[in-house]
């Protein structure tokens, strides 16, 4: 039976080297298929941080099978600030713990994708450890302040990665996901994909949350 890896506080240096990886292949298949276009407007729409949008990438390579989540806080919290109450705590529990639950989020037809890794990183918005500040000084204080001031401006991002190993790559038909909908606050996924045999980019909404690979 396939082992499950959810780490509650992964290293957020490790994302930016999974969405590079996956960012060179999936622009290199695009463009040769001519949706780069579809891909950069994609991009776009989720750095500018749209409420209720999310980014998700694929790449099935062999019987592996790579997909990243990057989403705006706020469409899956509800907010972009560090959780410092226990309400707010209580609900990035909630979605650290929906995020982890990989194999209720994602079917597959065609095959058996069973997850083998699932890492989840709201760093972002996680209450900063307090006892690491005990000793430090009135102005260290005052200067962290003045520095959280500053970063009012900039919006905060969720990451997920999900590692799963498919049976038989070439039998894969098609990706659906419960990403989109009521359970988190994500209202349109943009998807990008490639595969060995097709790539593309399209967005999911509650309505349409299924990827045909073939």
């Amino acid at each position: 039976m396939a082992t499950t890896e959810a780490h509650r506080q992964p290293d957020p240096r490790r994302f930016p080297a999974w969405q590079r990886t996956m960012a060179t292949m999936l622009g290199m298949t695009l463009a040769s298929a001519g949706l780069s276009d579809a891909s950069e407007d994609t991009h776009r729409q989720v750095s500018a941080h749209v409420h209720g949008s999310a980014e998700l990438t694929i790449v099935l390579e062999g019987t592996d099978l790579e997909i990243n989540l990057t989403s705006p806080a706020i469409s899956i919290v509800g907010f972009e600030d560090q959780a410092t109450t226990a309400a707010a705590r209580r609900v990035v529990d909630r979605a650290q713990a929906a995020l982890e639950s990989a194999e209720e989020l994602f079917t597959f037809t065609g095959t058996r994708c069973a997850l083998r890794r699932a890492v989840v990183d709201l760093s972002a918005i996680s209450e900063v450890d307090e006892k690491a500040h005990d000793h430090a000084s009135e102005s260290s204080r005052e200067l962290s302040h003045k520095e959280s001031h500053a970063e009012e401006d900039k919006h905060s991002d969720i990451h997920a990665h999900y590692t799963f190993m498919c049976n038989d790559e070439l039998r894969l038909r098609s990706l659906s996901t419960e990403l989109v909908g009521p359970r988190f606050g994500i209202e349109k996924l943009n998807a990008m994909w490639v595969t060995d045999s097709s790539q593309g980019a399209t967005t999911l909404t509650p309505e349409s949350r299924t990827i045909q690979f073939r």
